[in-house]
């Protein structure tokens, strides 16, 4: 049910209250912070924390954004960005070519018991700093390529097989979706200078 004037503005004053505890949590916890996301390497792995407090409904959750910490840089390398190494750590977090794809998430609304929403968030940060170094990259790859319609071949999973090594599989993919003229949400430029999708200049780089 949607909320009426006063009732978002209460929680447009939870939120505000929420993440100022929130980002003393996070620093607490060792977690750097670039508001309102708590981020952190873990050896090959990254990991940032999303809150969201709805404010036109009784919503909150948390998720992590979980990902090969080189994967933003080969992103790069495909398209042509400027490379991330050398850049501070938070442009992996919220930077303008940084890949965000939710891994886990958790509800974490407490009927406006701000103190509860942020032990929850503590809770559900701390599961996940626990069990991403488990992950393995073969994990991640099968993850990027489950949220999208069954014709369409995933961008997220082309990169992390070639990351992985599996550039014949990333190849095929690519092929794929040329060949179905999928388009791309990404783009950069060939060597010539030419702007290109991502799956052929991926594919050029396999190649």
């Amino acid at each position: 049910m949607k909320l009426n004037a006063k009732e978002q503005k209460a929680r447009r004053d939870l939120a505000k209250a929420y993440h100022e505890a929130f980002k003393k949590e996070a620093r607490s916890s060792g977690l750097s912070y670039l508001k309102p996301t708590p981020f952190k390497r873990l050896g090959d792995w990254f990991v940032a924390f999303y809150p969201s407090i709805w404010t036109d409904e009784v919503k909150a959750e948390i998720s992590a954004n979980v990902k090969p910490y080189a994967i933003d840089d080969l992103f790069g390398d495909i398209l042509g960005y400027p490379s991330l190494v050398g850049e501070p750590v938070s442009l992996r977090a919220r930077g303008p070519h940084c890949l965000t794809l939710p891994m886990f998430s958790a509800a974490i609304e407490s009927d406006g018991d701000v103190e509860a929403m942020v032990q929850k968030s503590k809770v559900f940060m701390e599961e996940t700093l626990a069990r991403v170094p488990t992950l393995t990259i073969d994990e991640f790859i099968d993850f990027s390529g489950v949220d999208r319609p069954a014709e369409r071949v995933s961008e997220n999973q082309v990169v992390a097989m070639i990351l992985a090594g599996r550039r014949d599989e990333a190849a095929r993919l690519c092929e794929l979706a040329v060949a179905r003229k999928q388009t791309s949400s990404l783009s950069g430029f060939t060597p010539d200078g030419e702007r290109a999708g991502l799956f052929s200049l991926a594919l050029r780089s396999v190649s």
